[in-house]
């Protein structure tokens, strides 16, 4: 499933609402409702999740953009060639469909699938305290971006910001959730 909510940028959206901030706490972003597709109230969906195949089975997501949170039930989400098209009920025209432009797609975290292992969501990892092979702290995950070729941890310590790439069995070696730490091949000095 999921171990990139950069895709987890997963999960880094500007909250439109205070007051909002406490109910969406229980949900992770993932995905965004993008431009209309066609008359009949179908659109593109940017995910924010690594596996496709699982975010296109679910059929329901909570929307926030509308003052209220507003459960939105899906059609069908499917893969048309290289991109994903979705289509909400009771939406069936361009116009519907343009509504629901930008709008973010929030799940609860209690339904995603369970992860086993030295794998995580990202919004796990927010957090997490960093220490390197020779038992050295390294700070506490800030945030997690992508610039590109991977995604990158910002650890944020009282002397220092460290990127750390988050790549798996090279530099983050360990993720402990029950002890709240990532294990990393990384100096202090980098």
């Amino acid at each position: 499933m999921m171990s990139n909510p950069t895709n987890q940028h997963l999960m880094m959206q500007t909250l439109t609402m205070k007051r909002n901030r406490s109910q969406k706490d229980p949900y992770i972003t993932l995905g965004k409702i993008g431009k209309p597709k066609g008359l009949k109230g179908e659109f593109f969906v940017t995910p924010y999740t690594d596996s496709i195949e699982n975010f296109i089975n679910y059929k329901s997501f909570t929307l926030f953009e509308f003052g209220e949170p507003m459960i939105v039930n899906f059609e069908y989400l499917k893969l048309v060639n290289t991109k994903i098209v979705g289509k909400a009920c009771n939406f069936n025209t361009r116009e519907d469909a343009e509504k629901l432009k930008n709008a973010e797609l929030y799940f609860p975290k209690s339904d995603l699938p369970r992860l086993d292992g030295n794998d995580a969501y990202w919004y796990e990892l927010i957090g997490m305290e960093v220490i390197n092979l020779d038992q050295q702290p390294l700070g506490k995950i800030h945030r997690i971006d992508n610039y590109g070729s991977n995604d990158v941890l910002e650890t944020h310590s009282s002397e220092k910001i460290h990127l750390i790439p988050f790549i798996k069995n090279r530099i983050i070696i360990d993720i402990d959730r029950e002890s709240n730490k990532i294990i990393v091949d990384w100096e202090r000095e980098y």
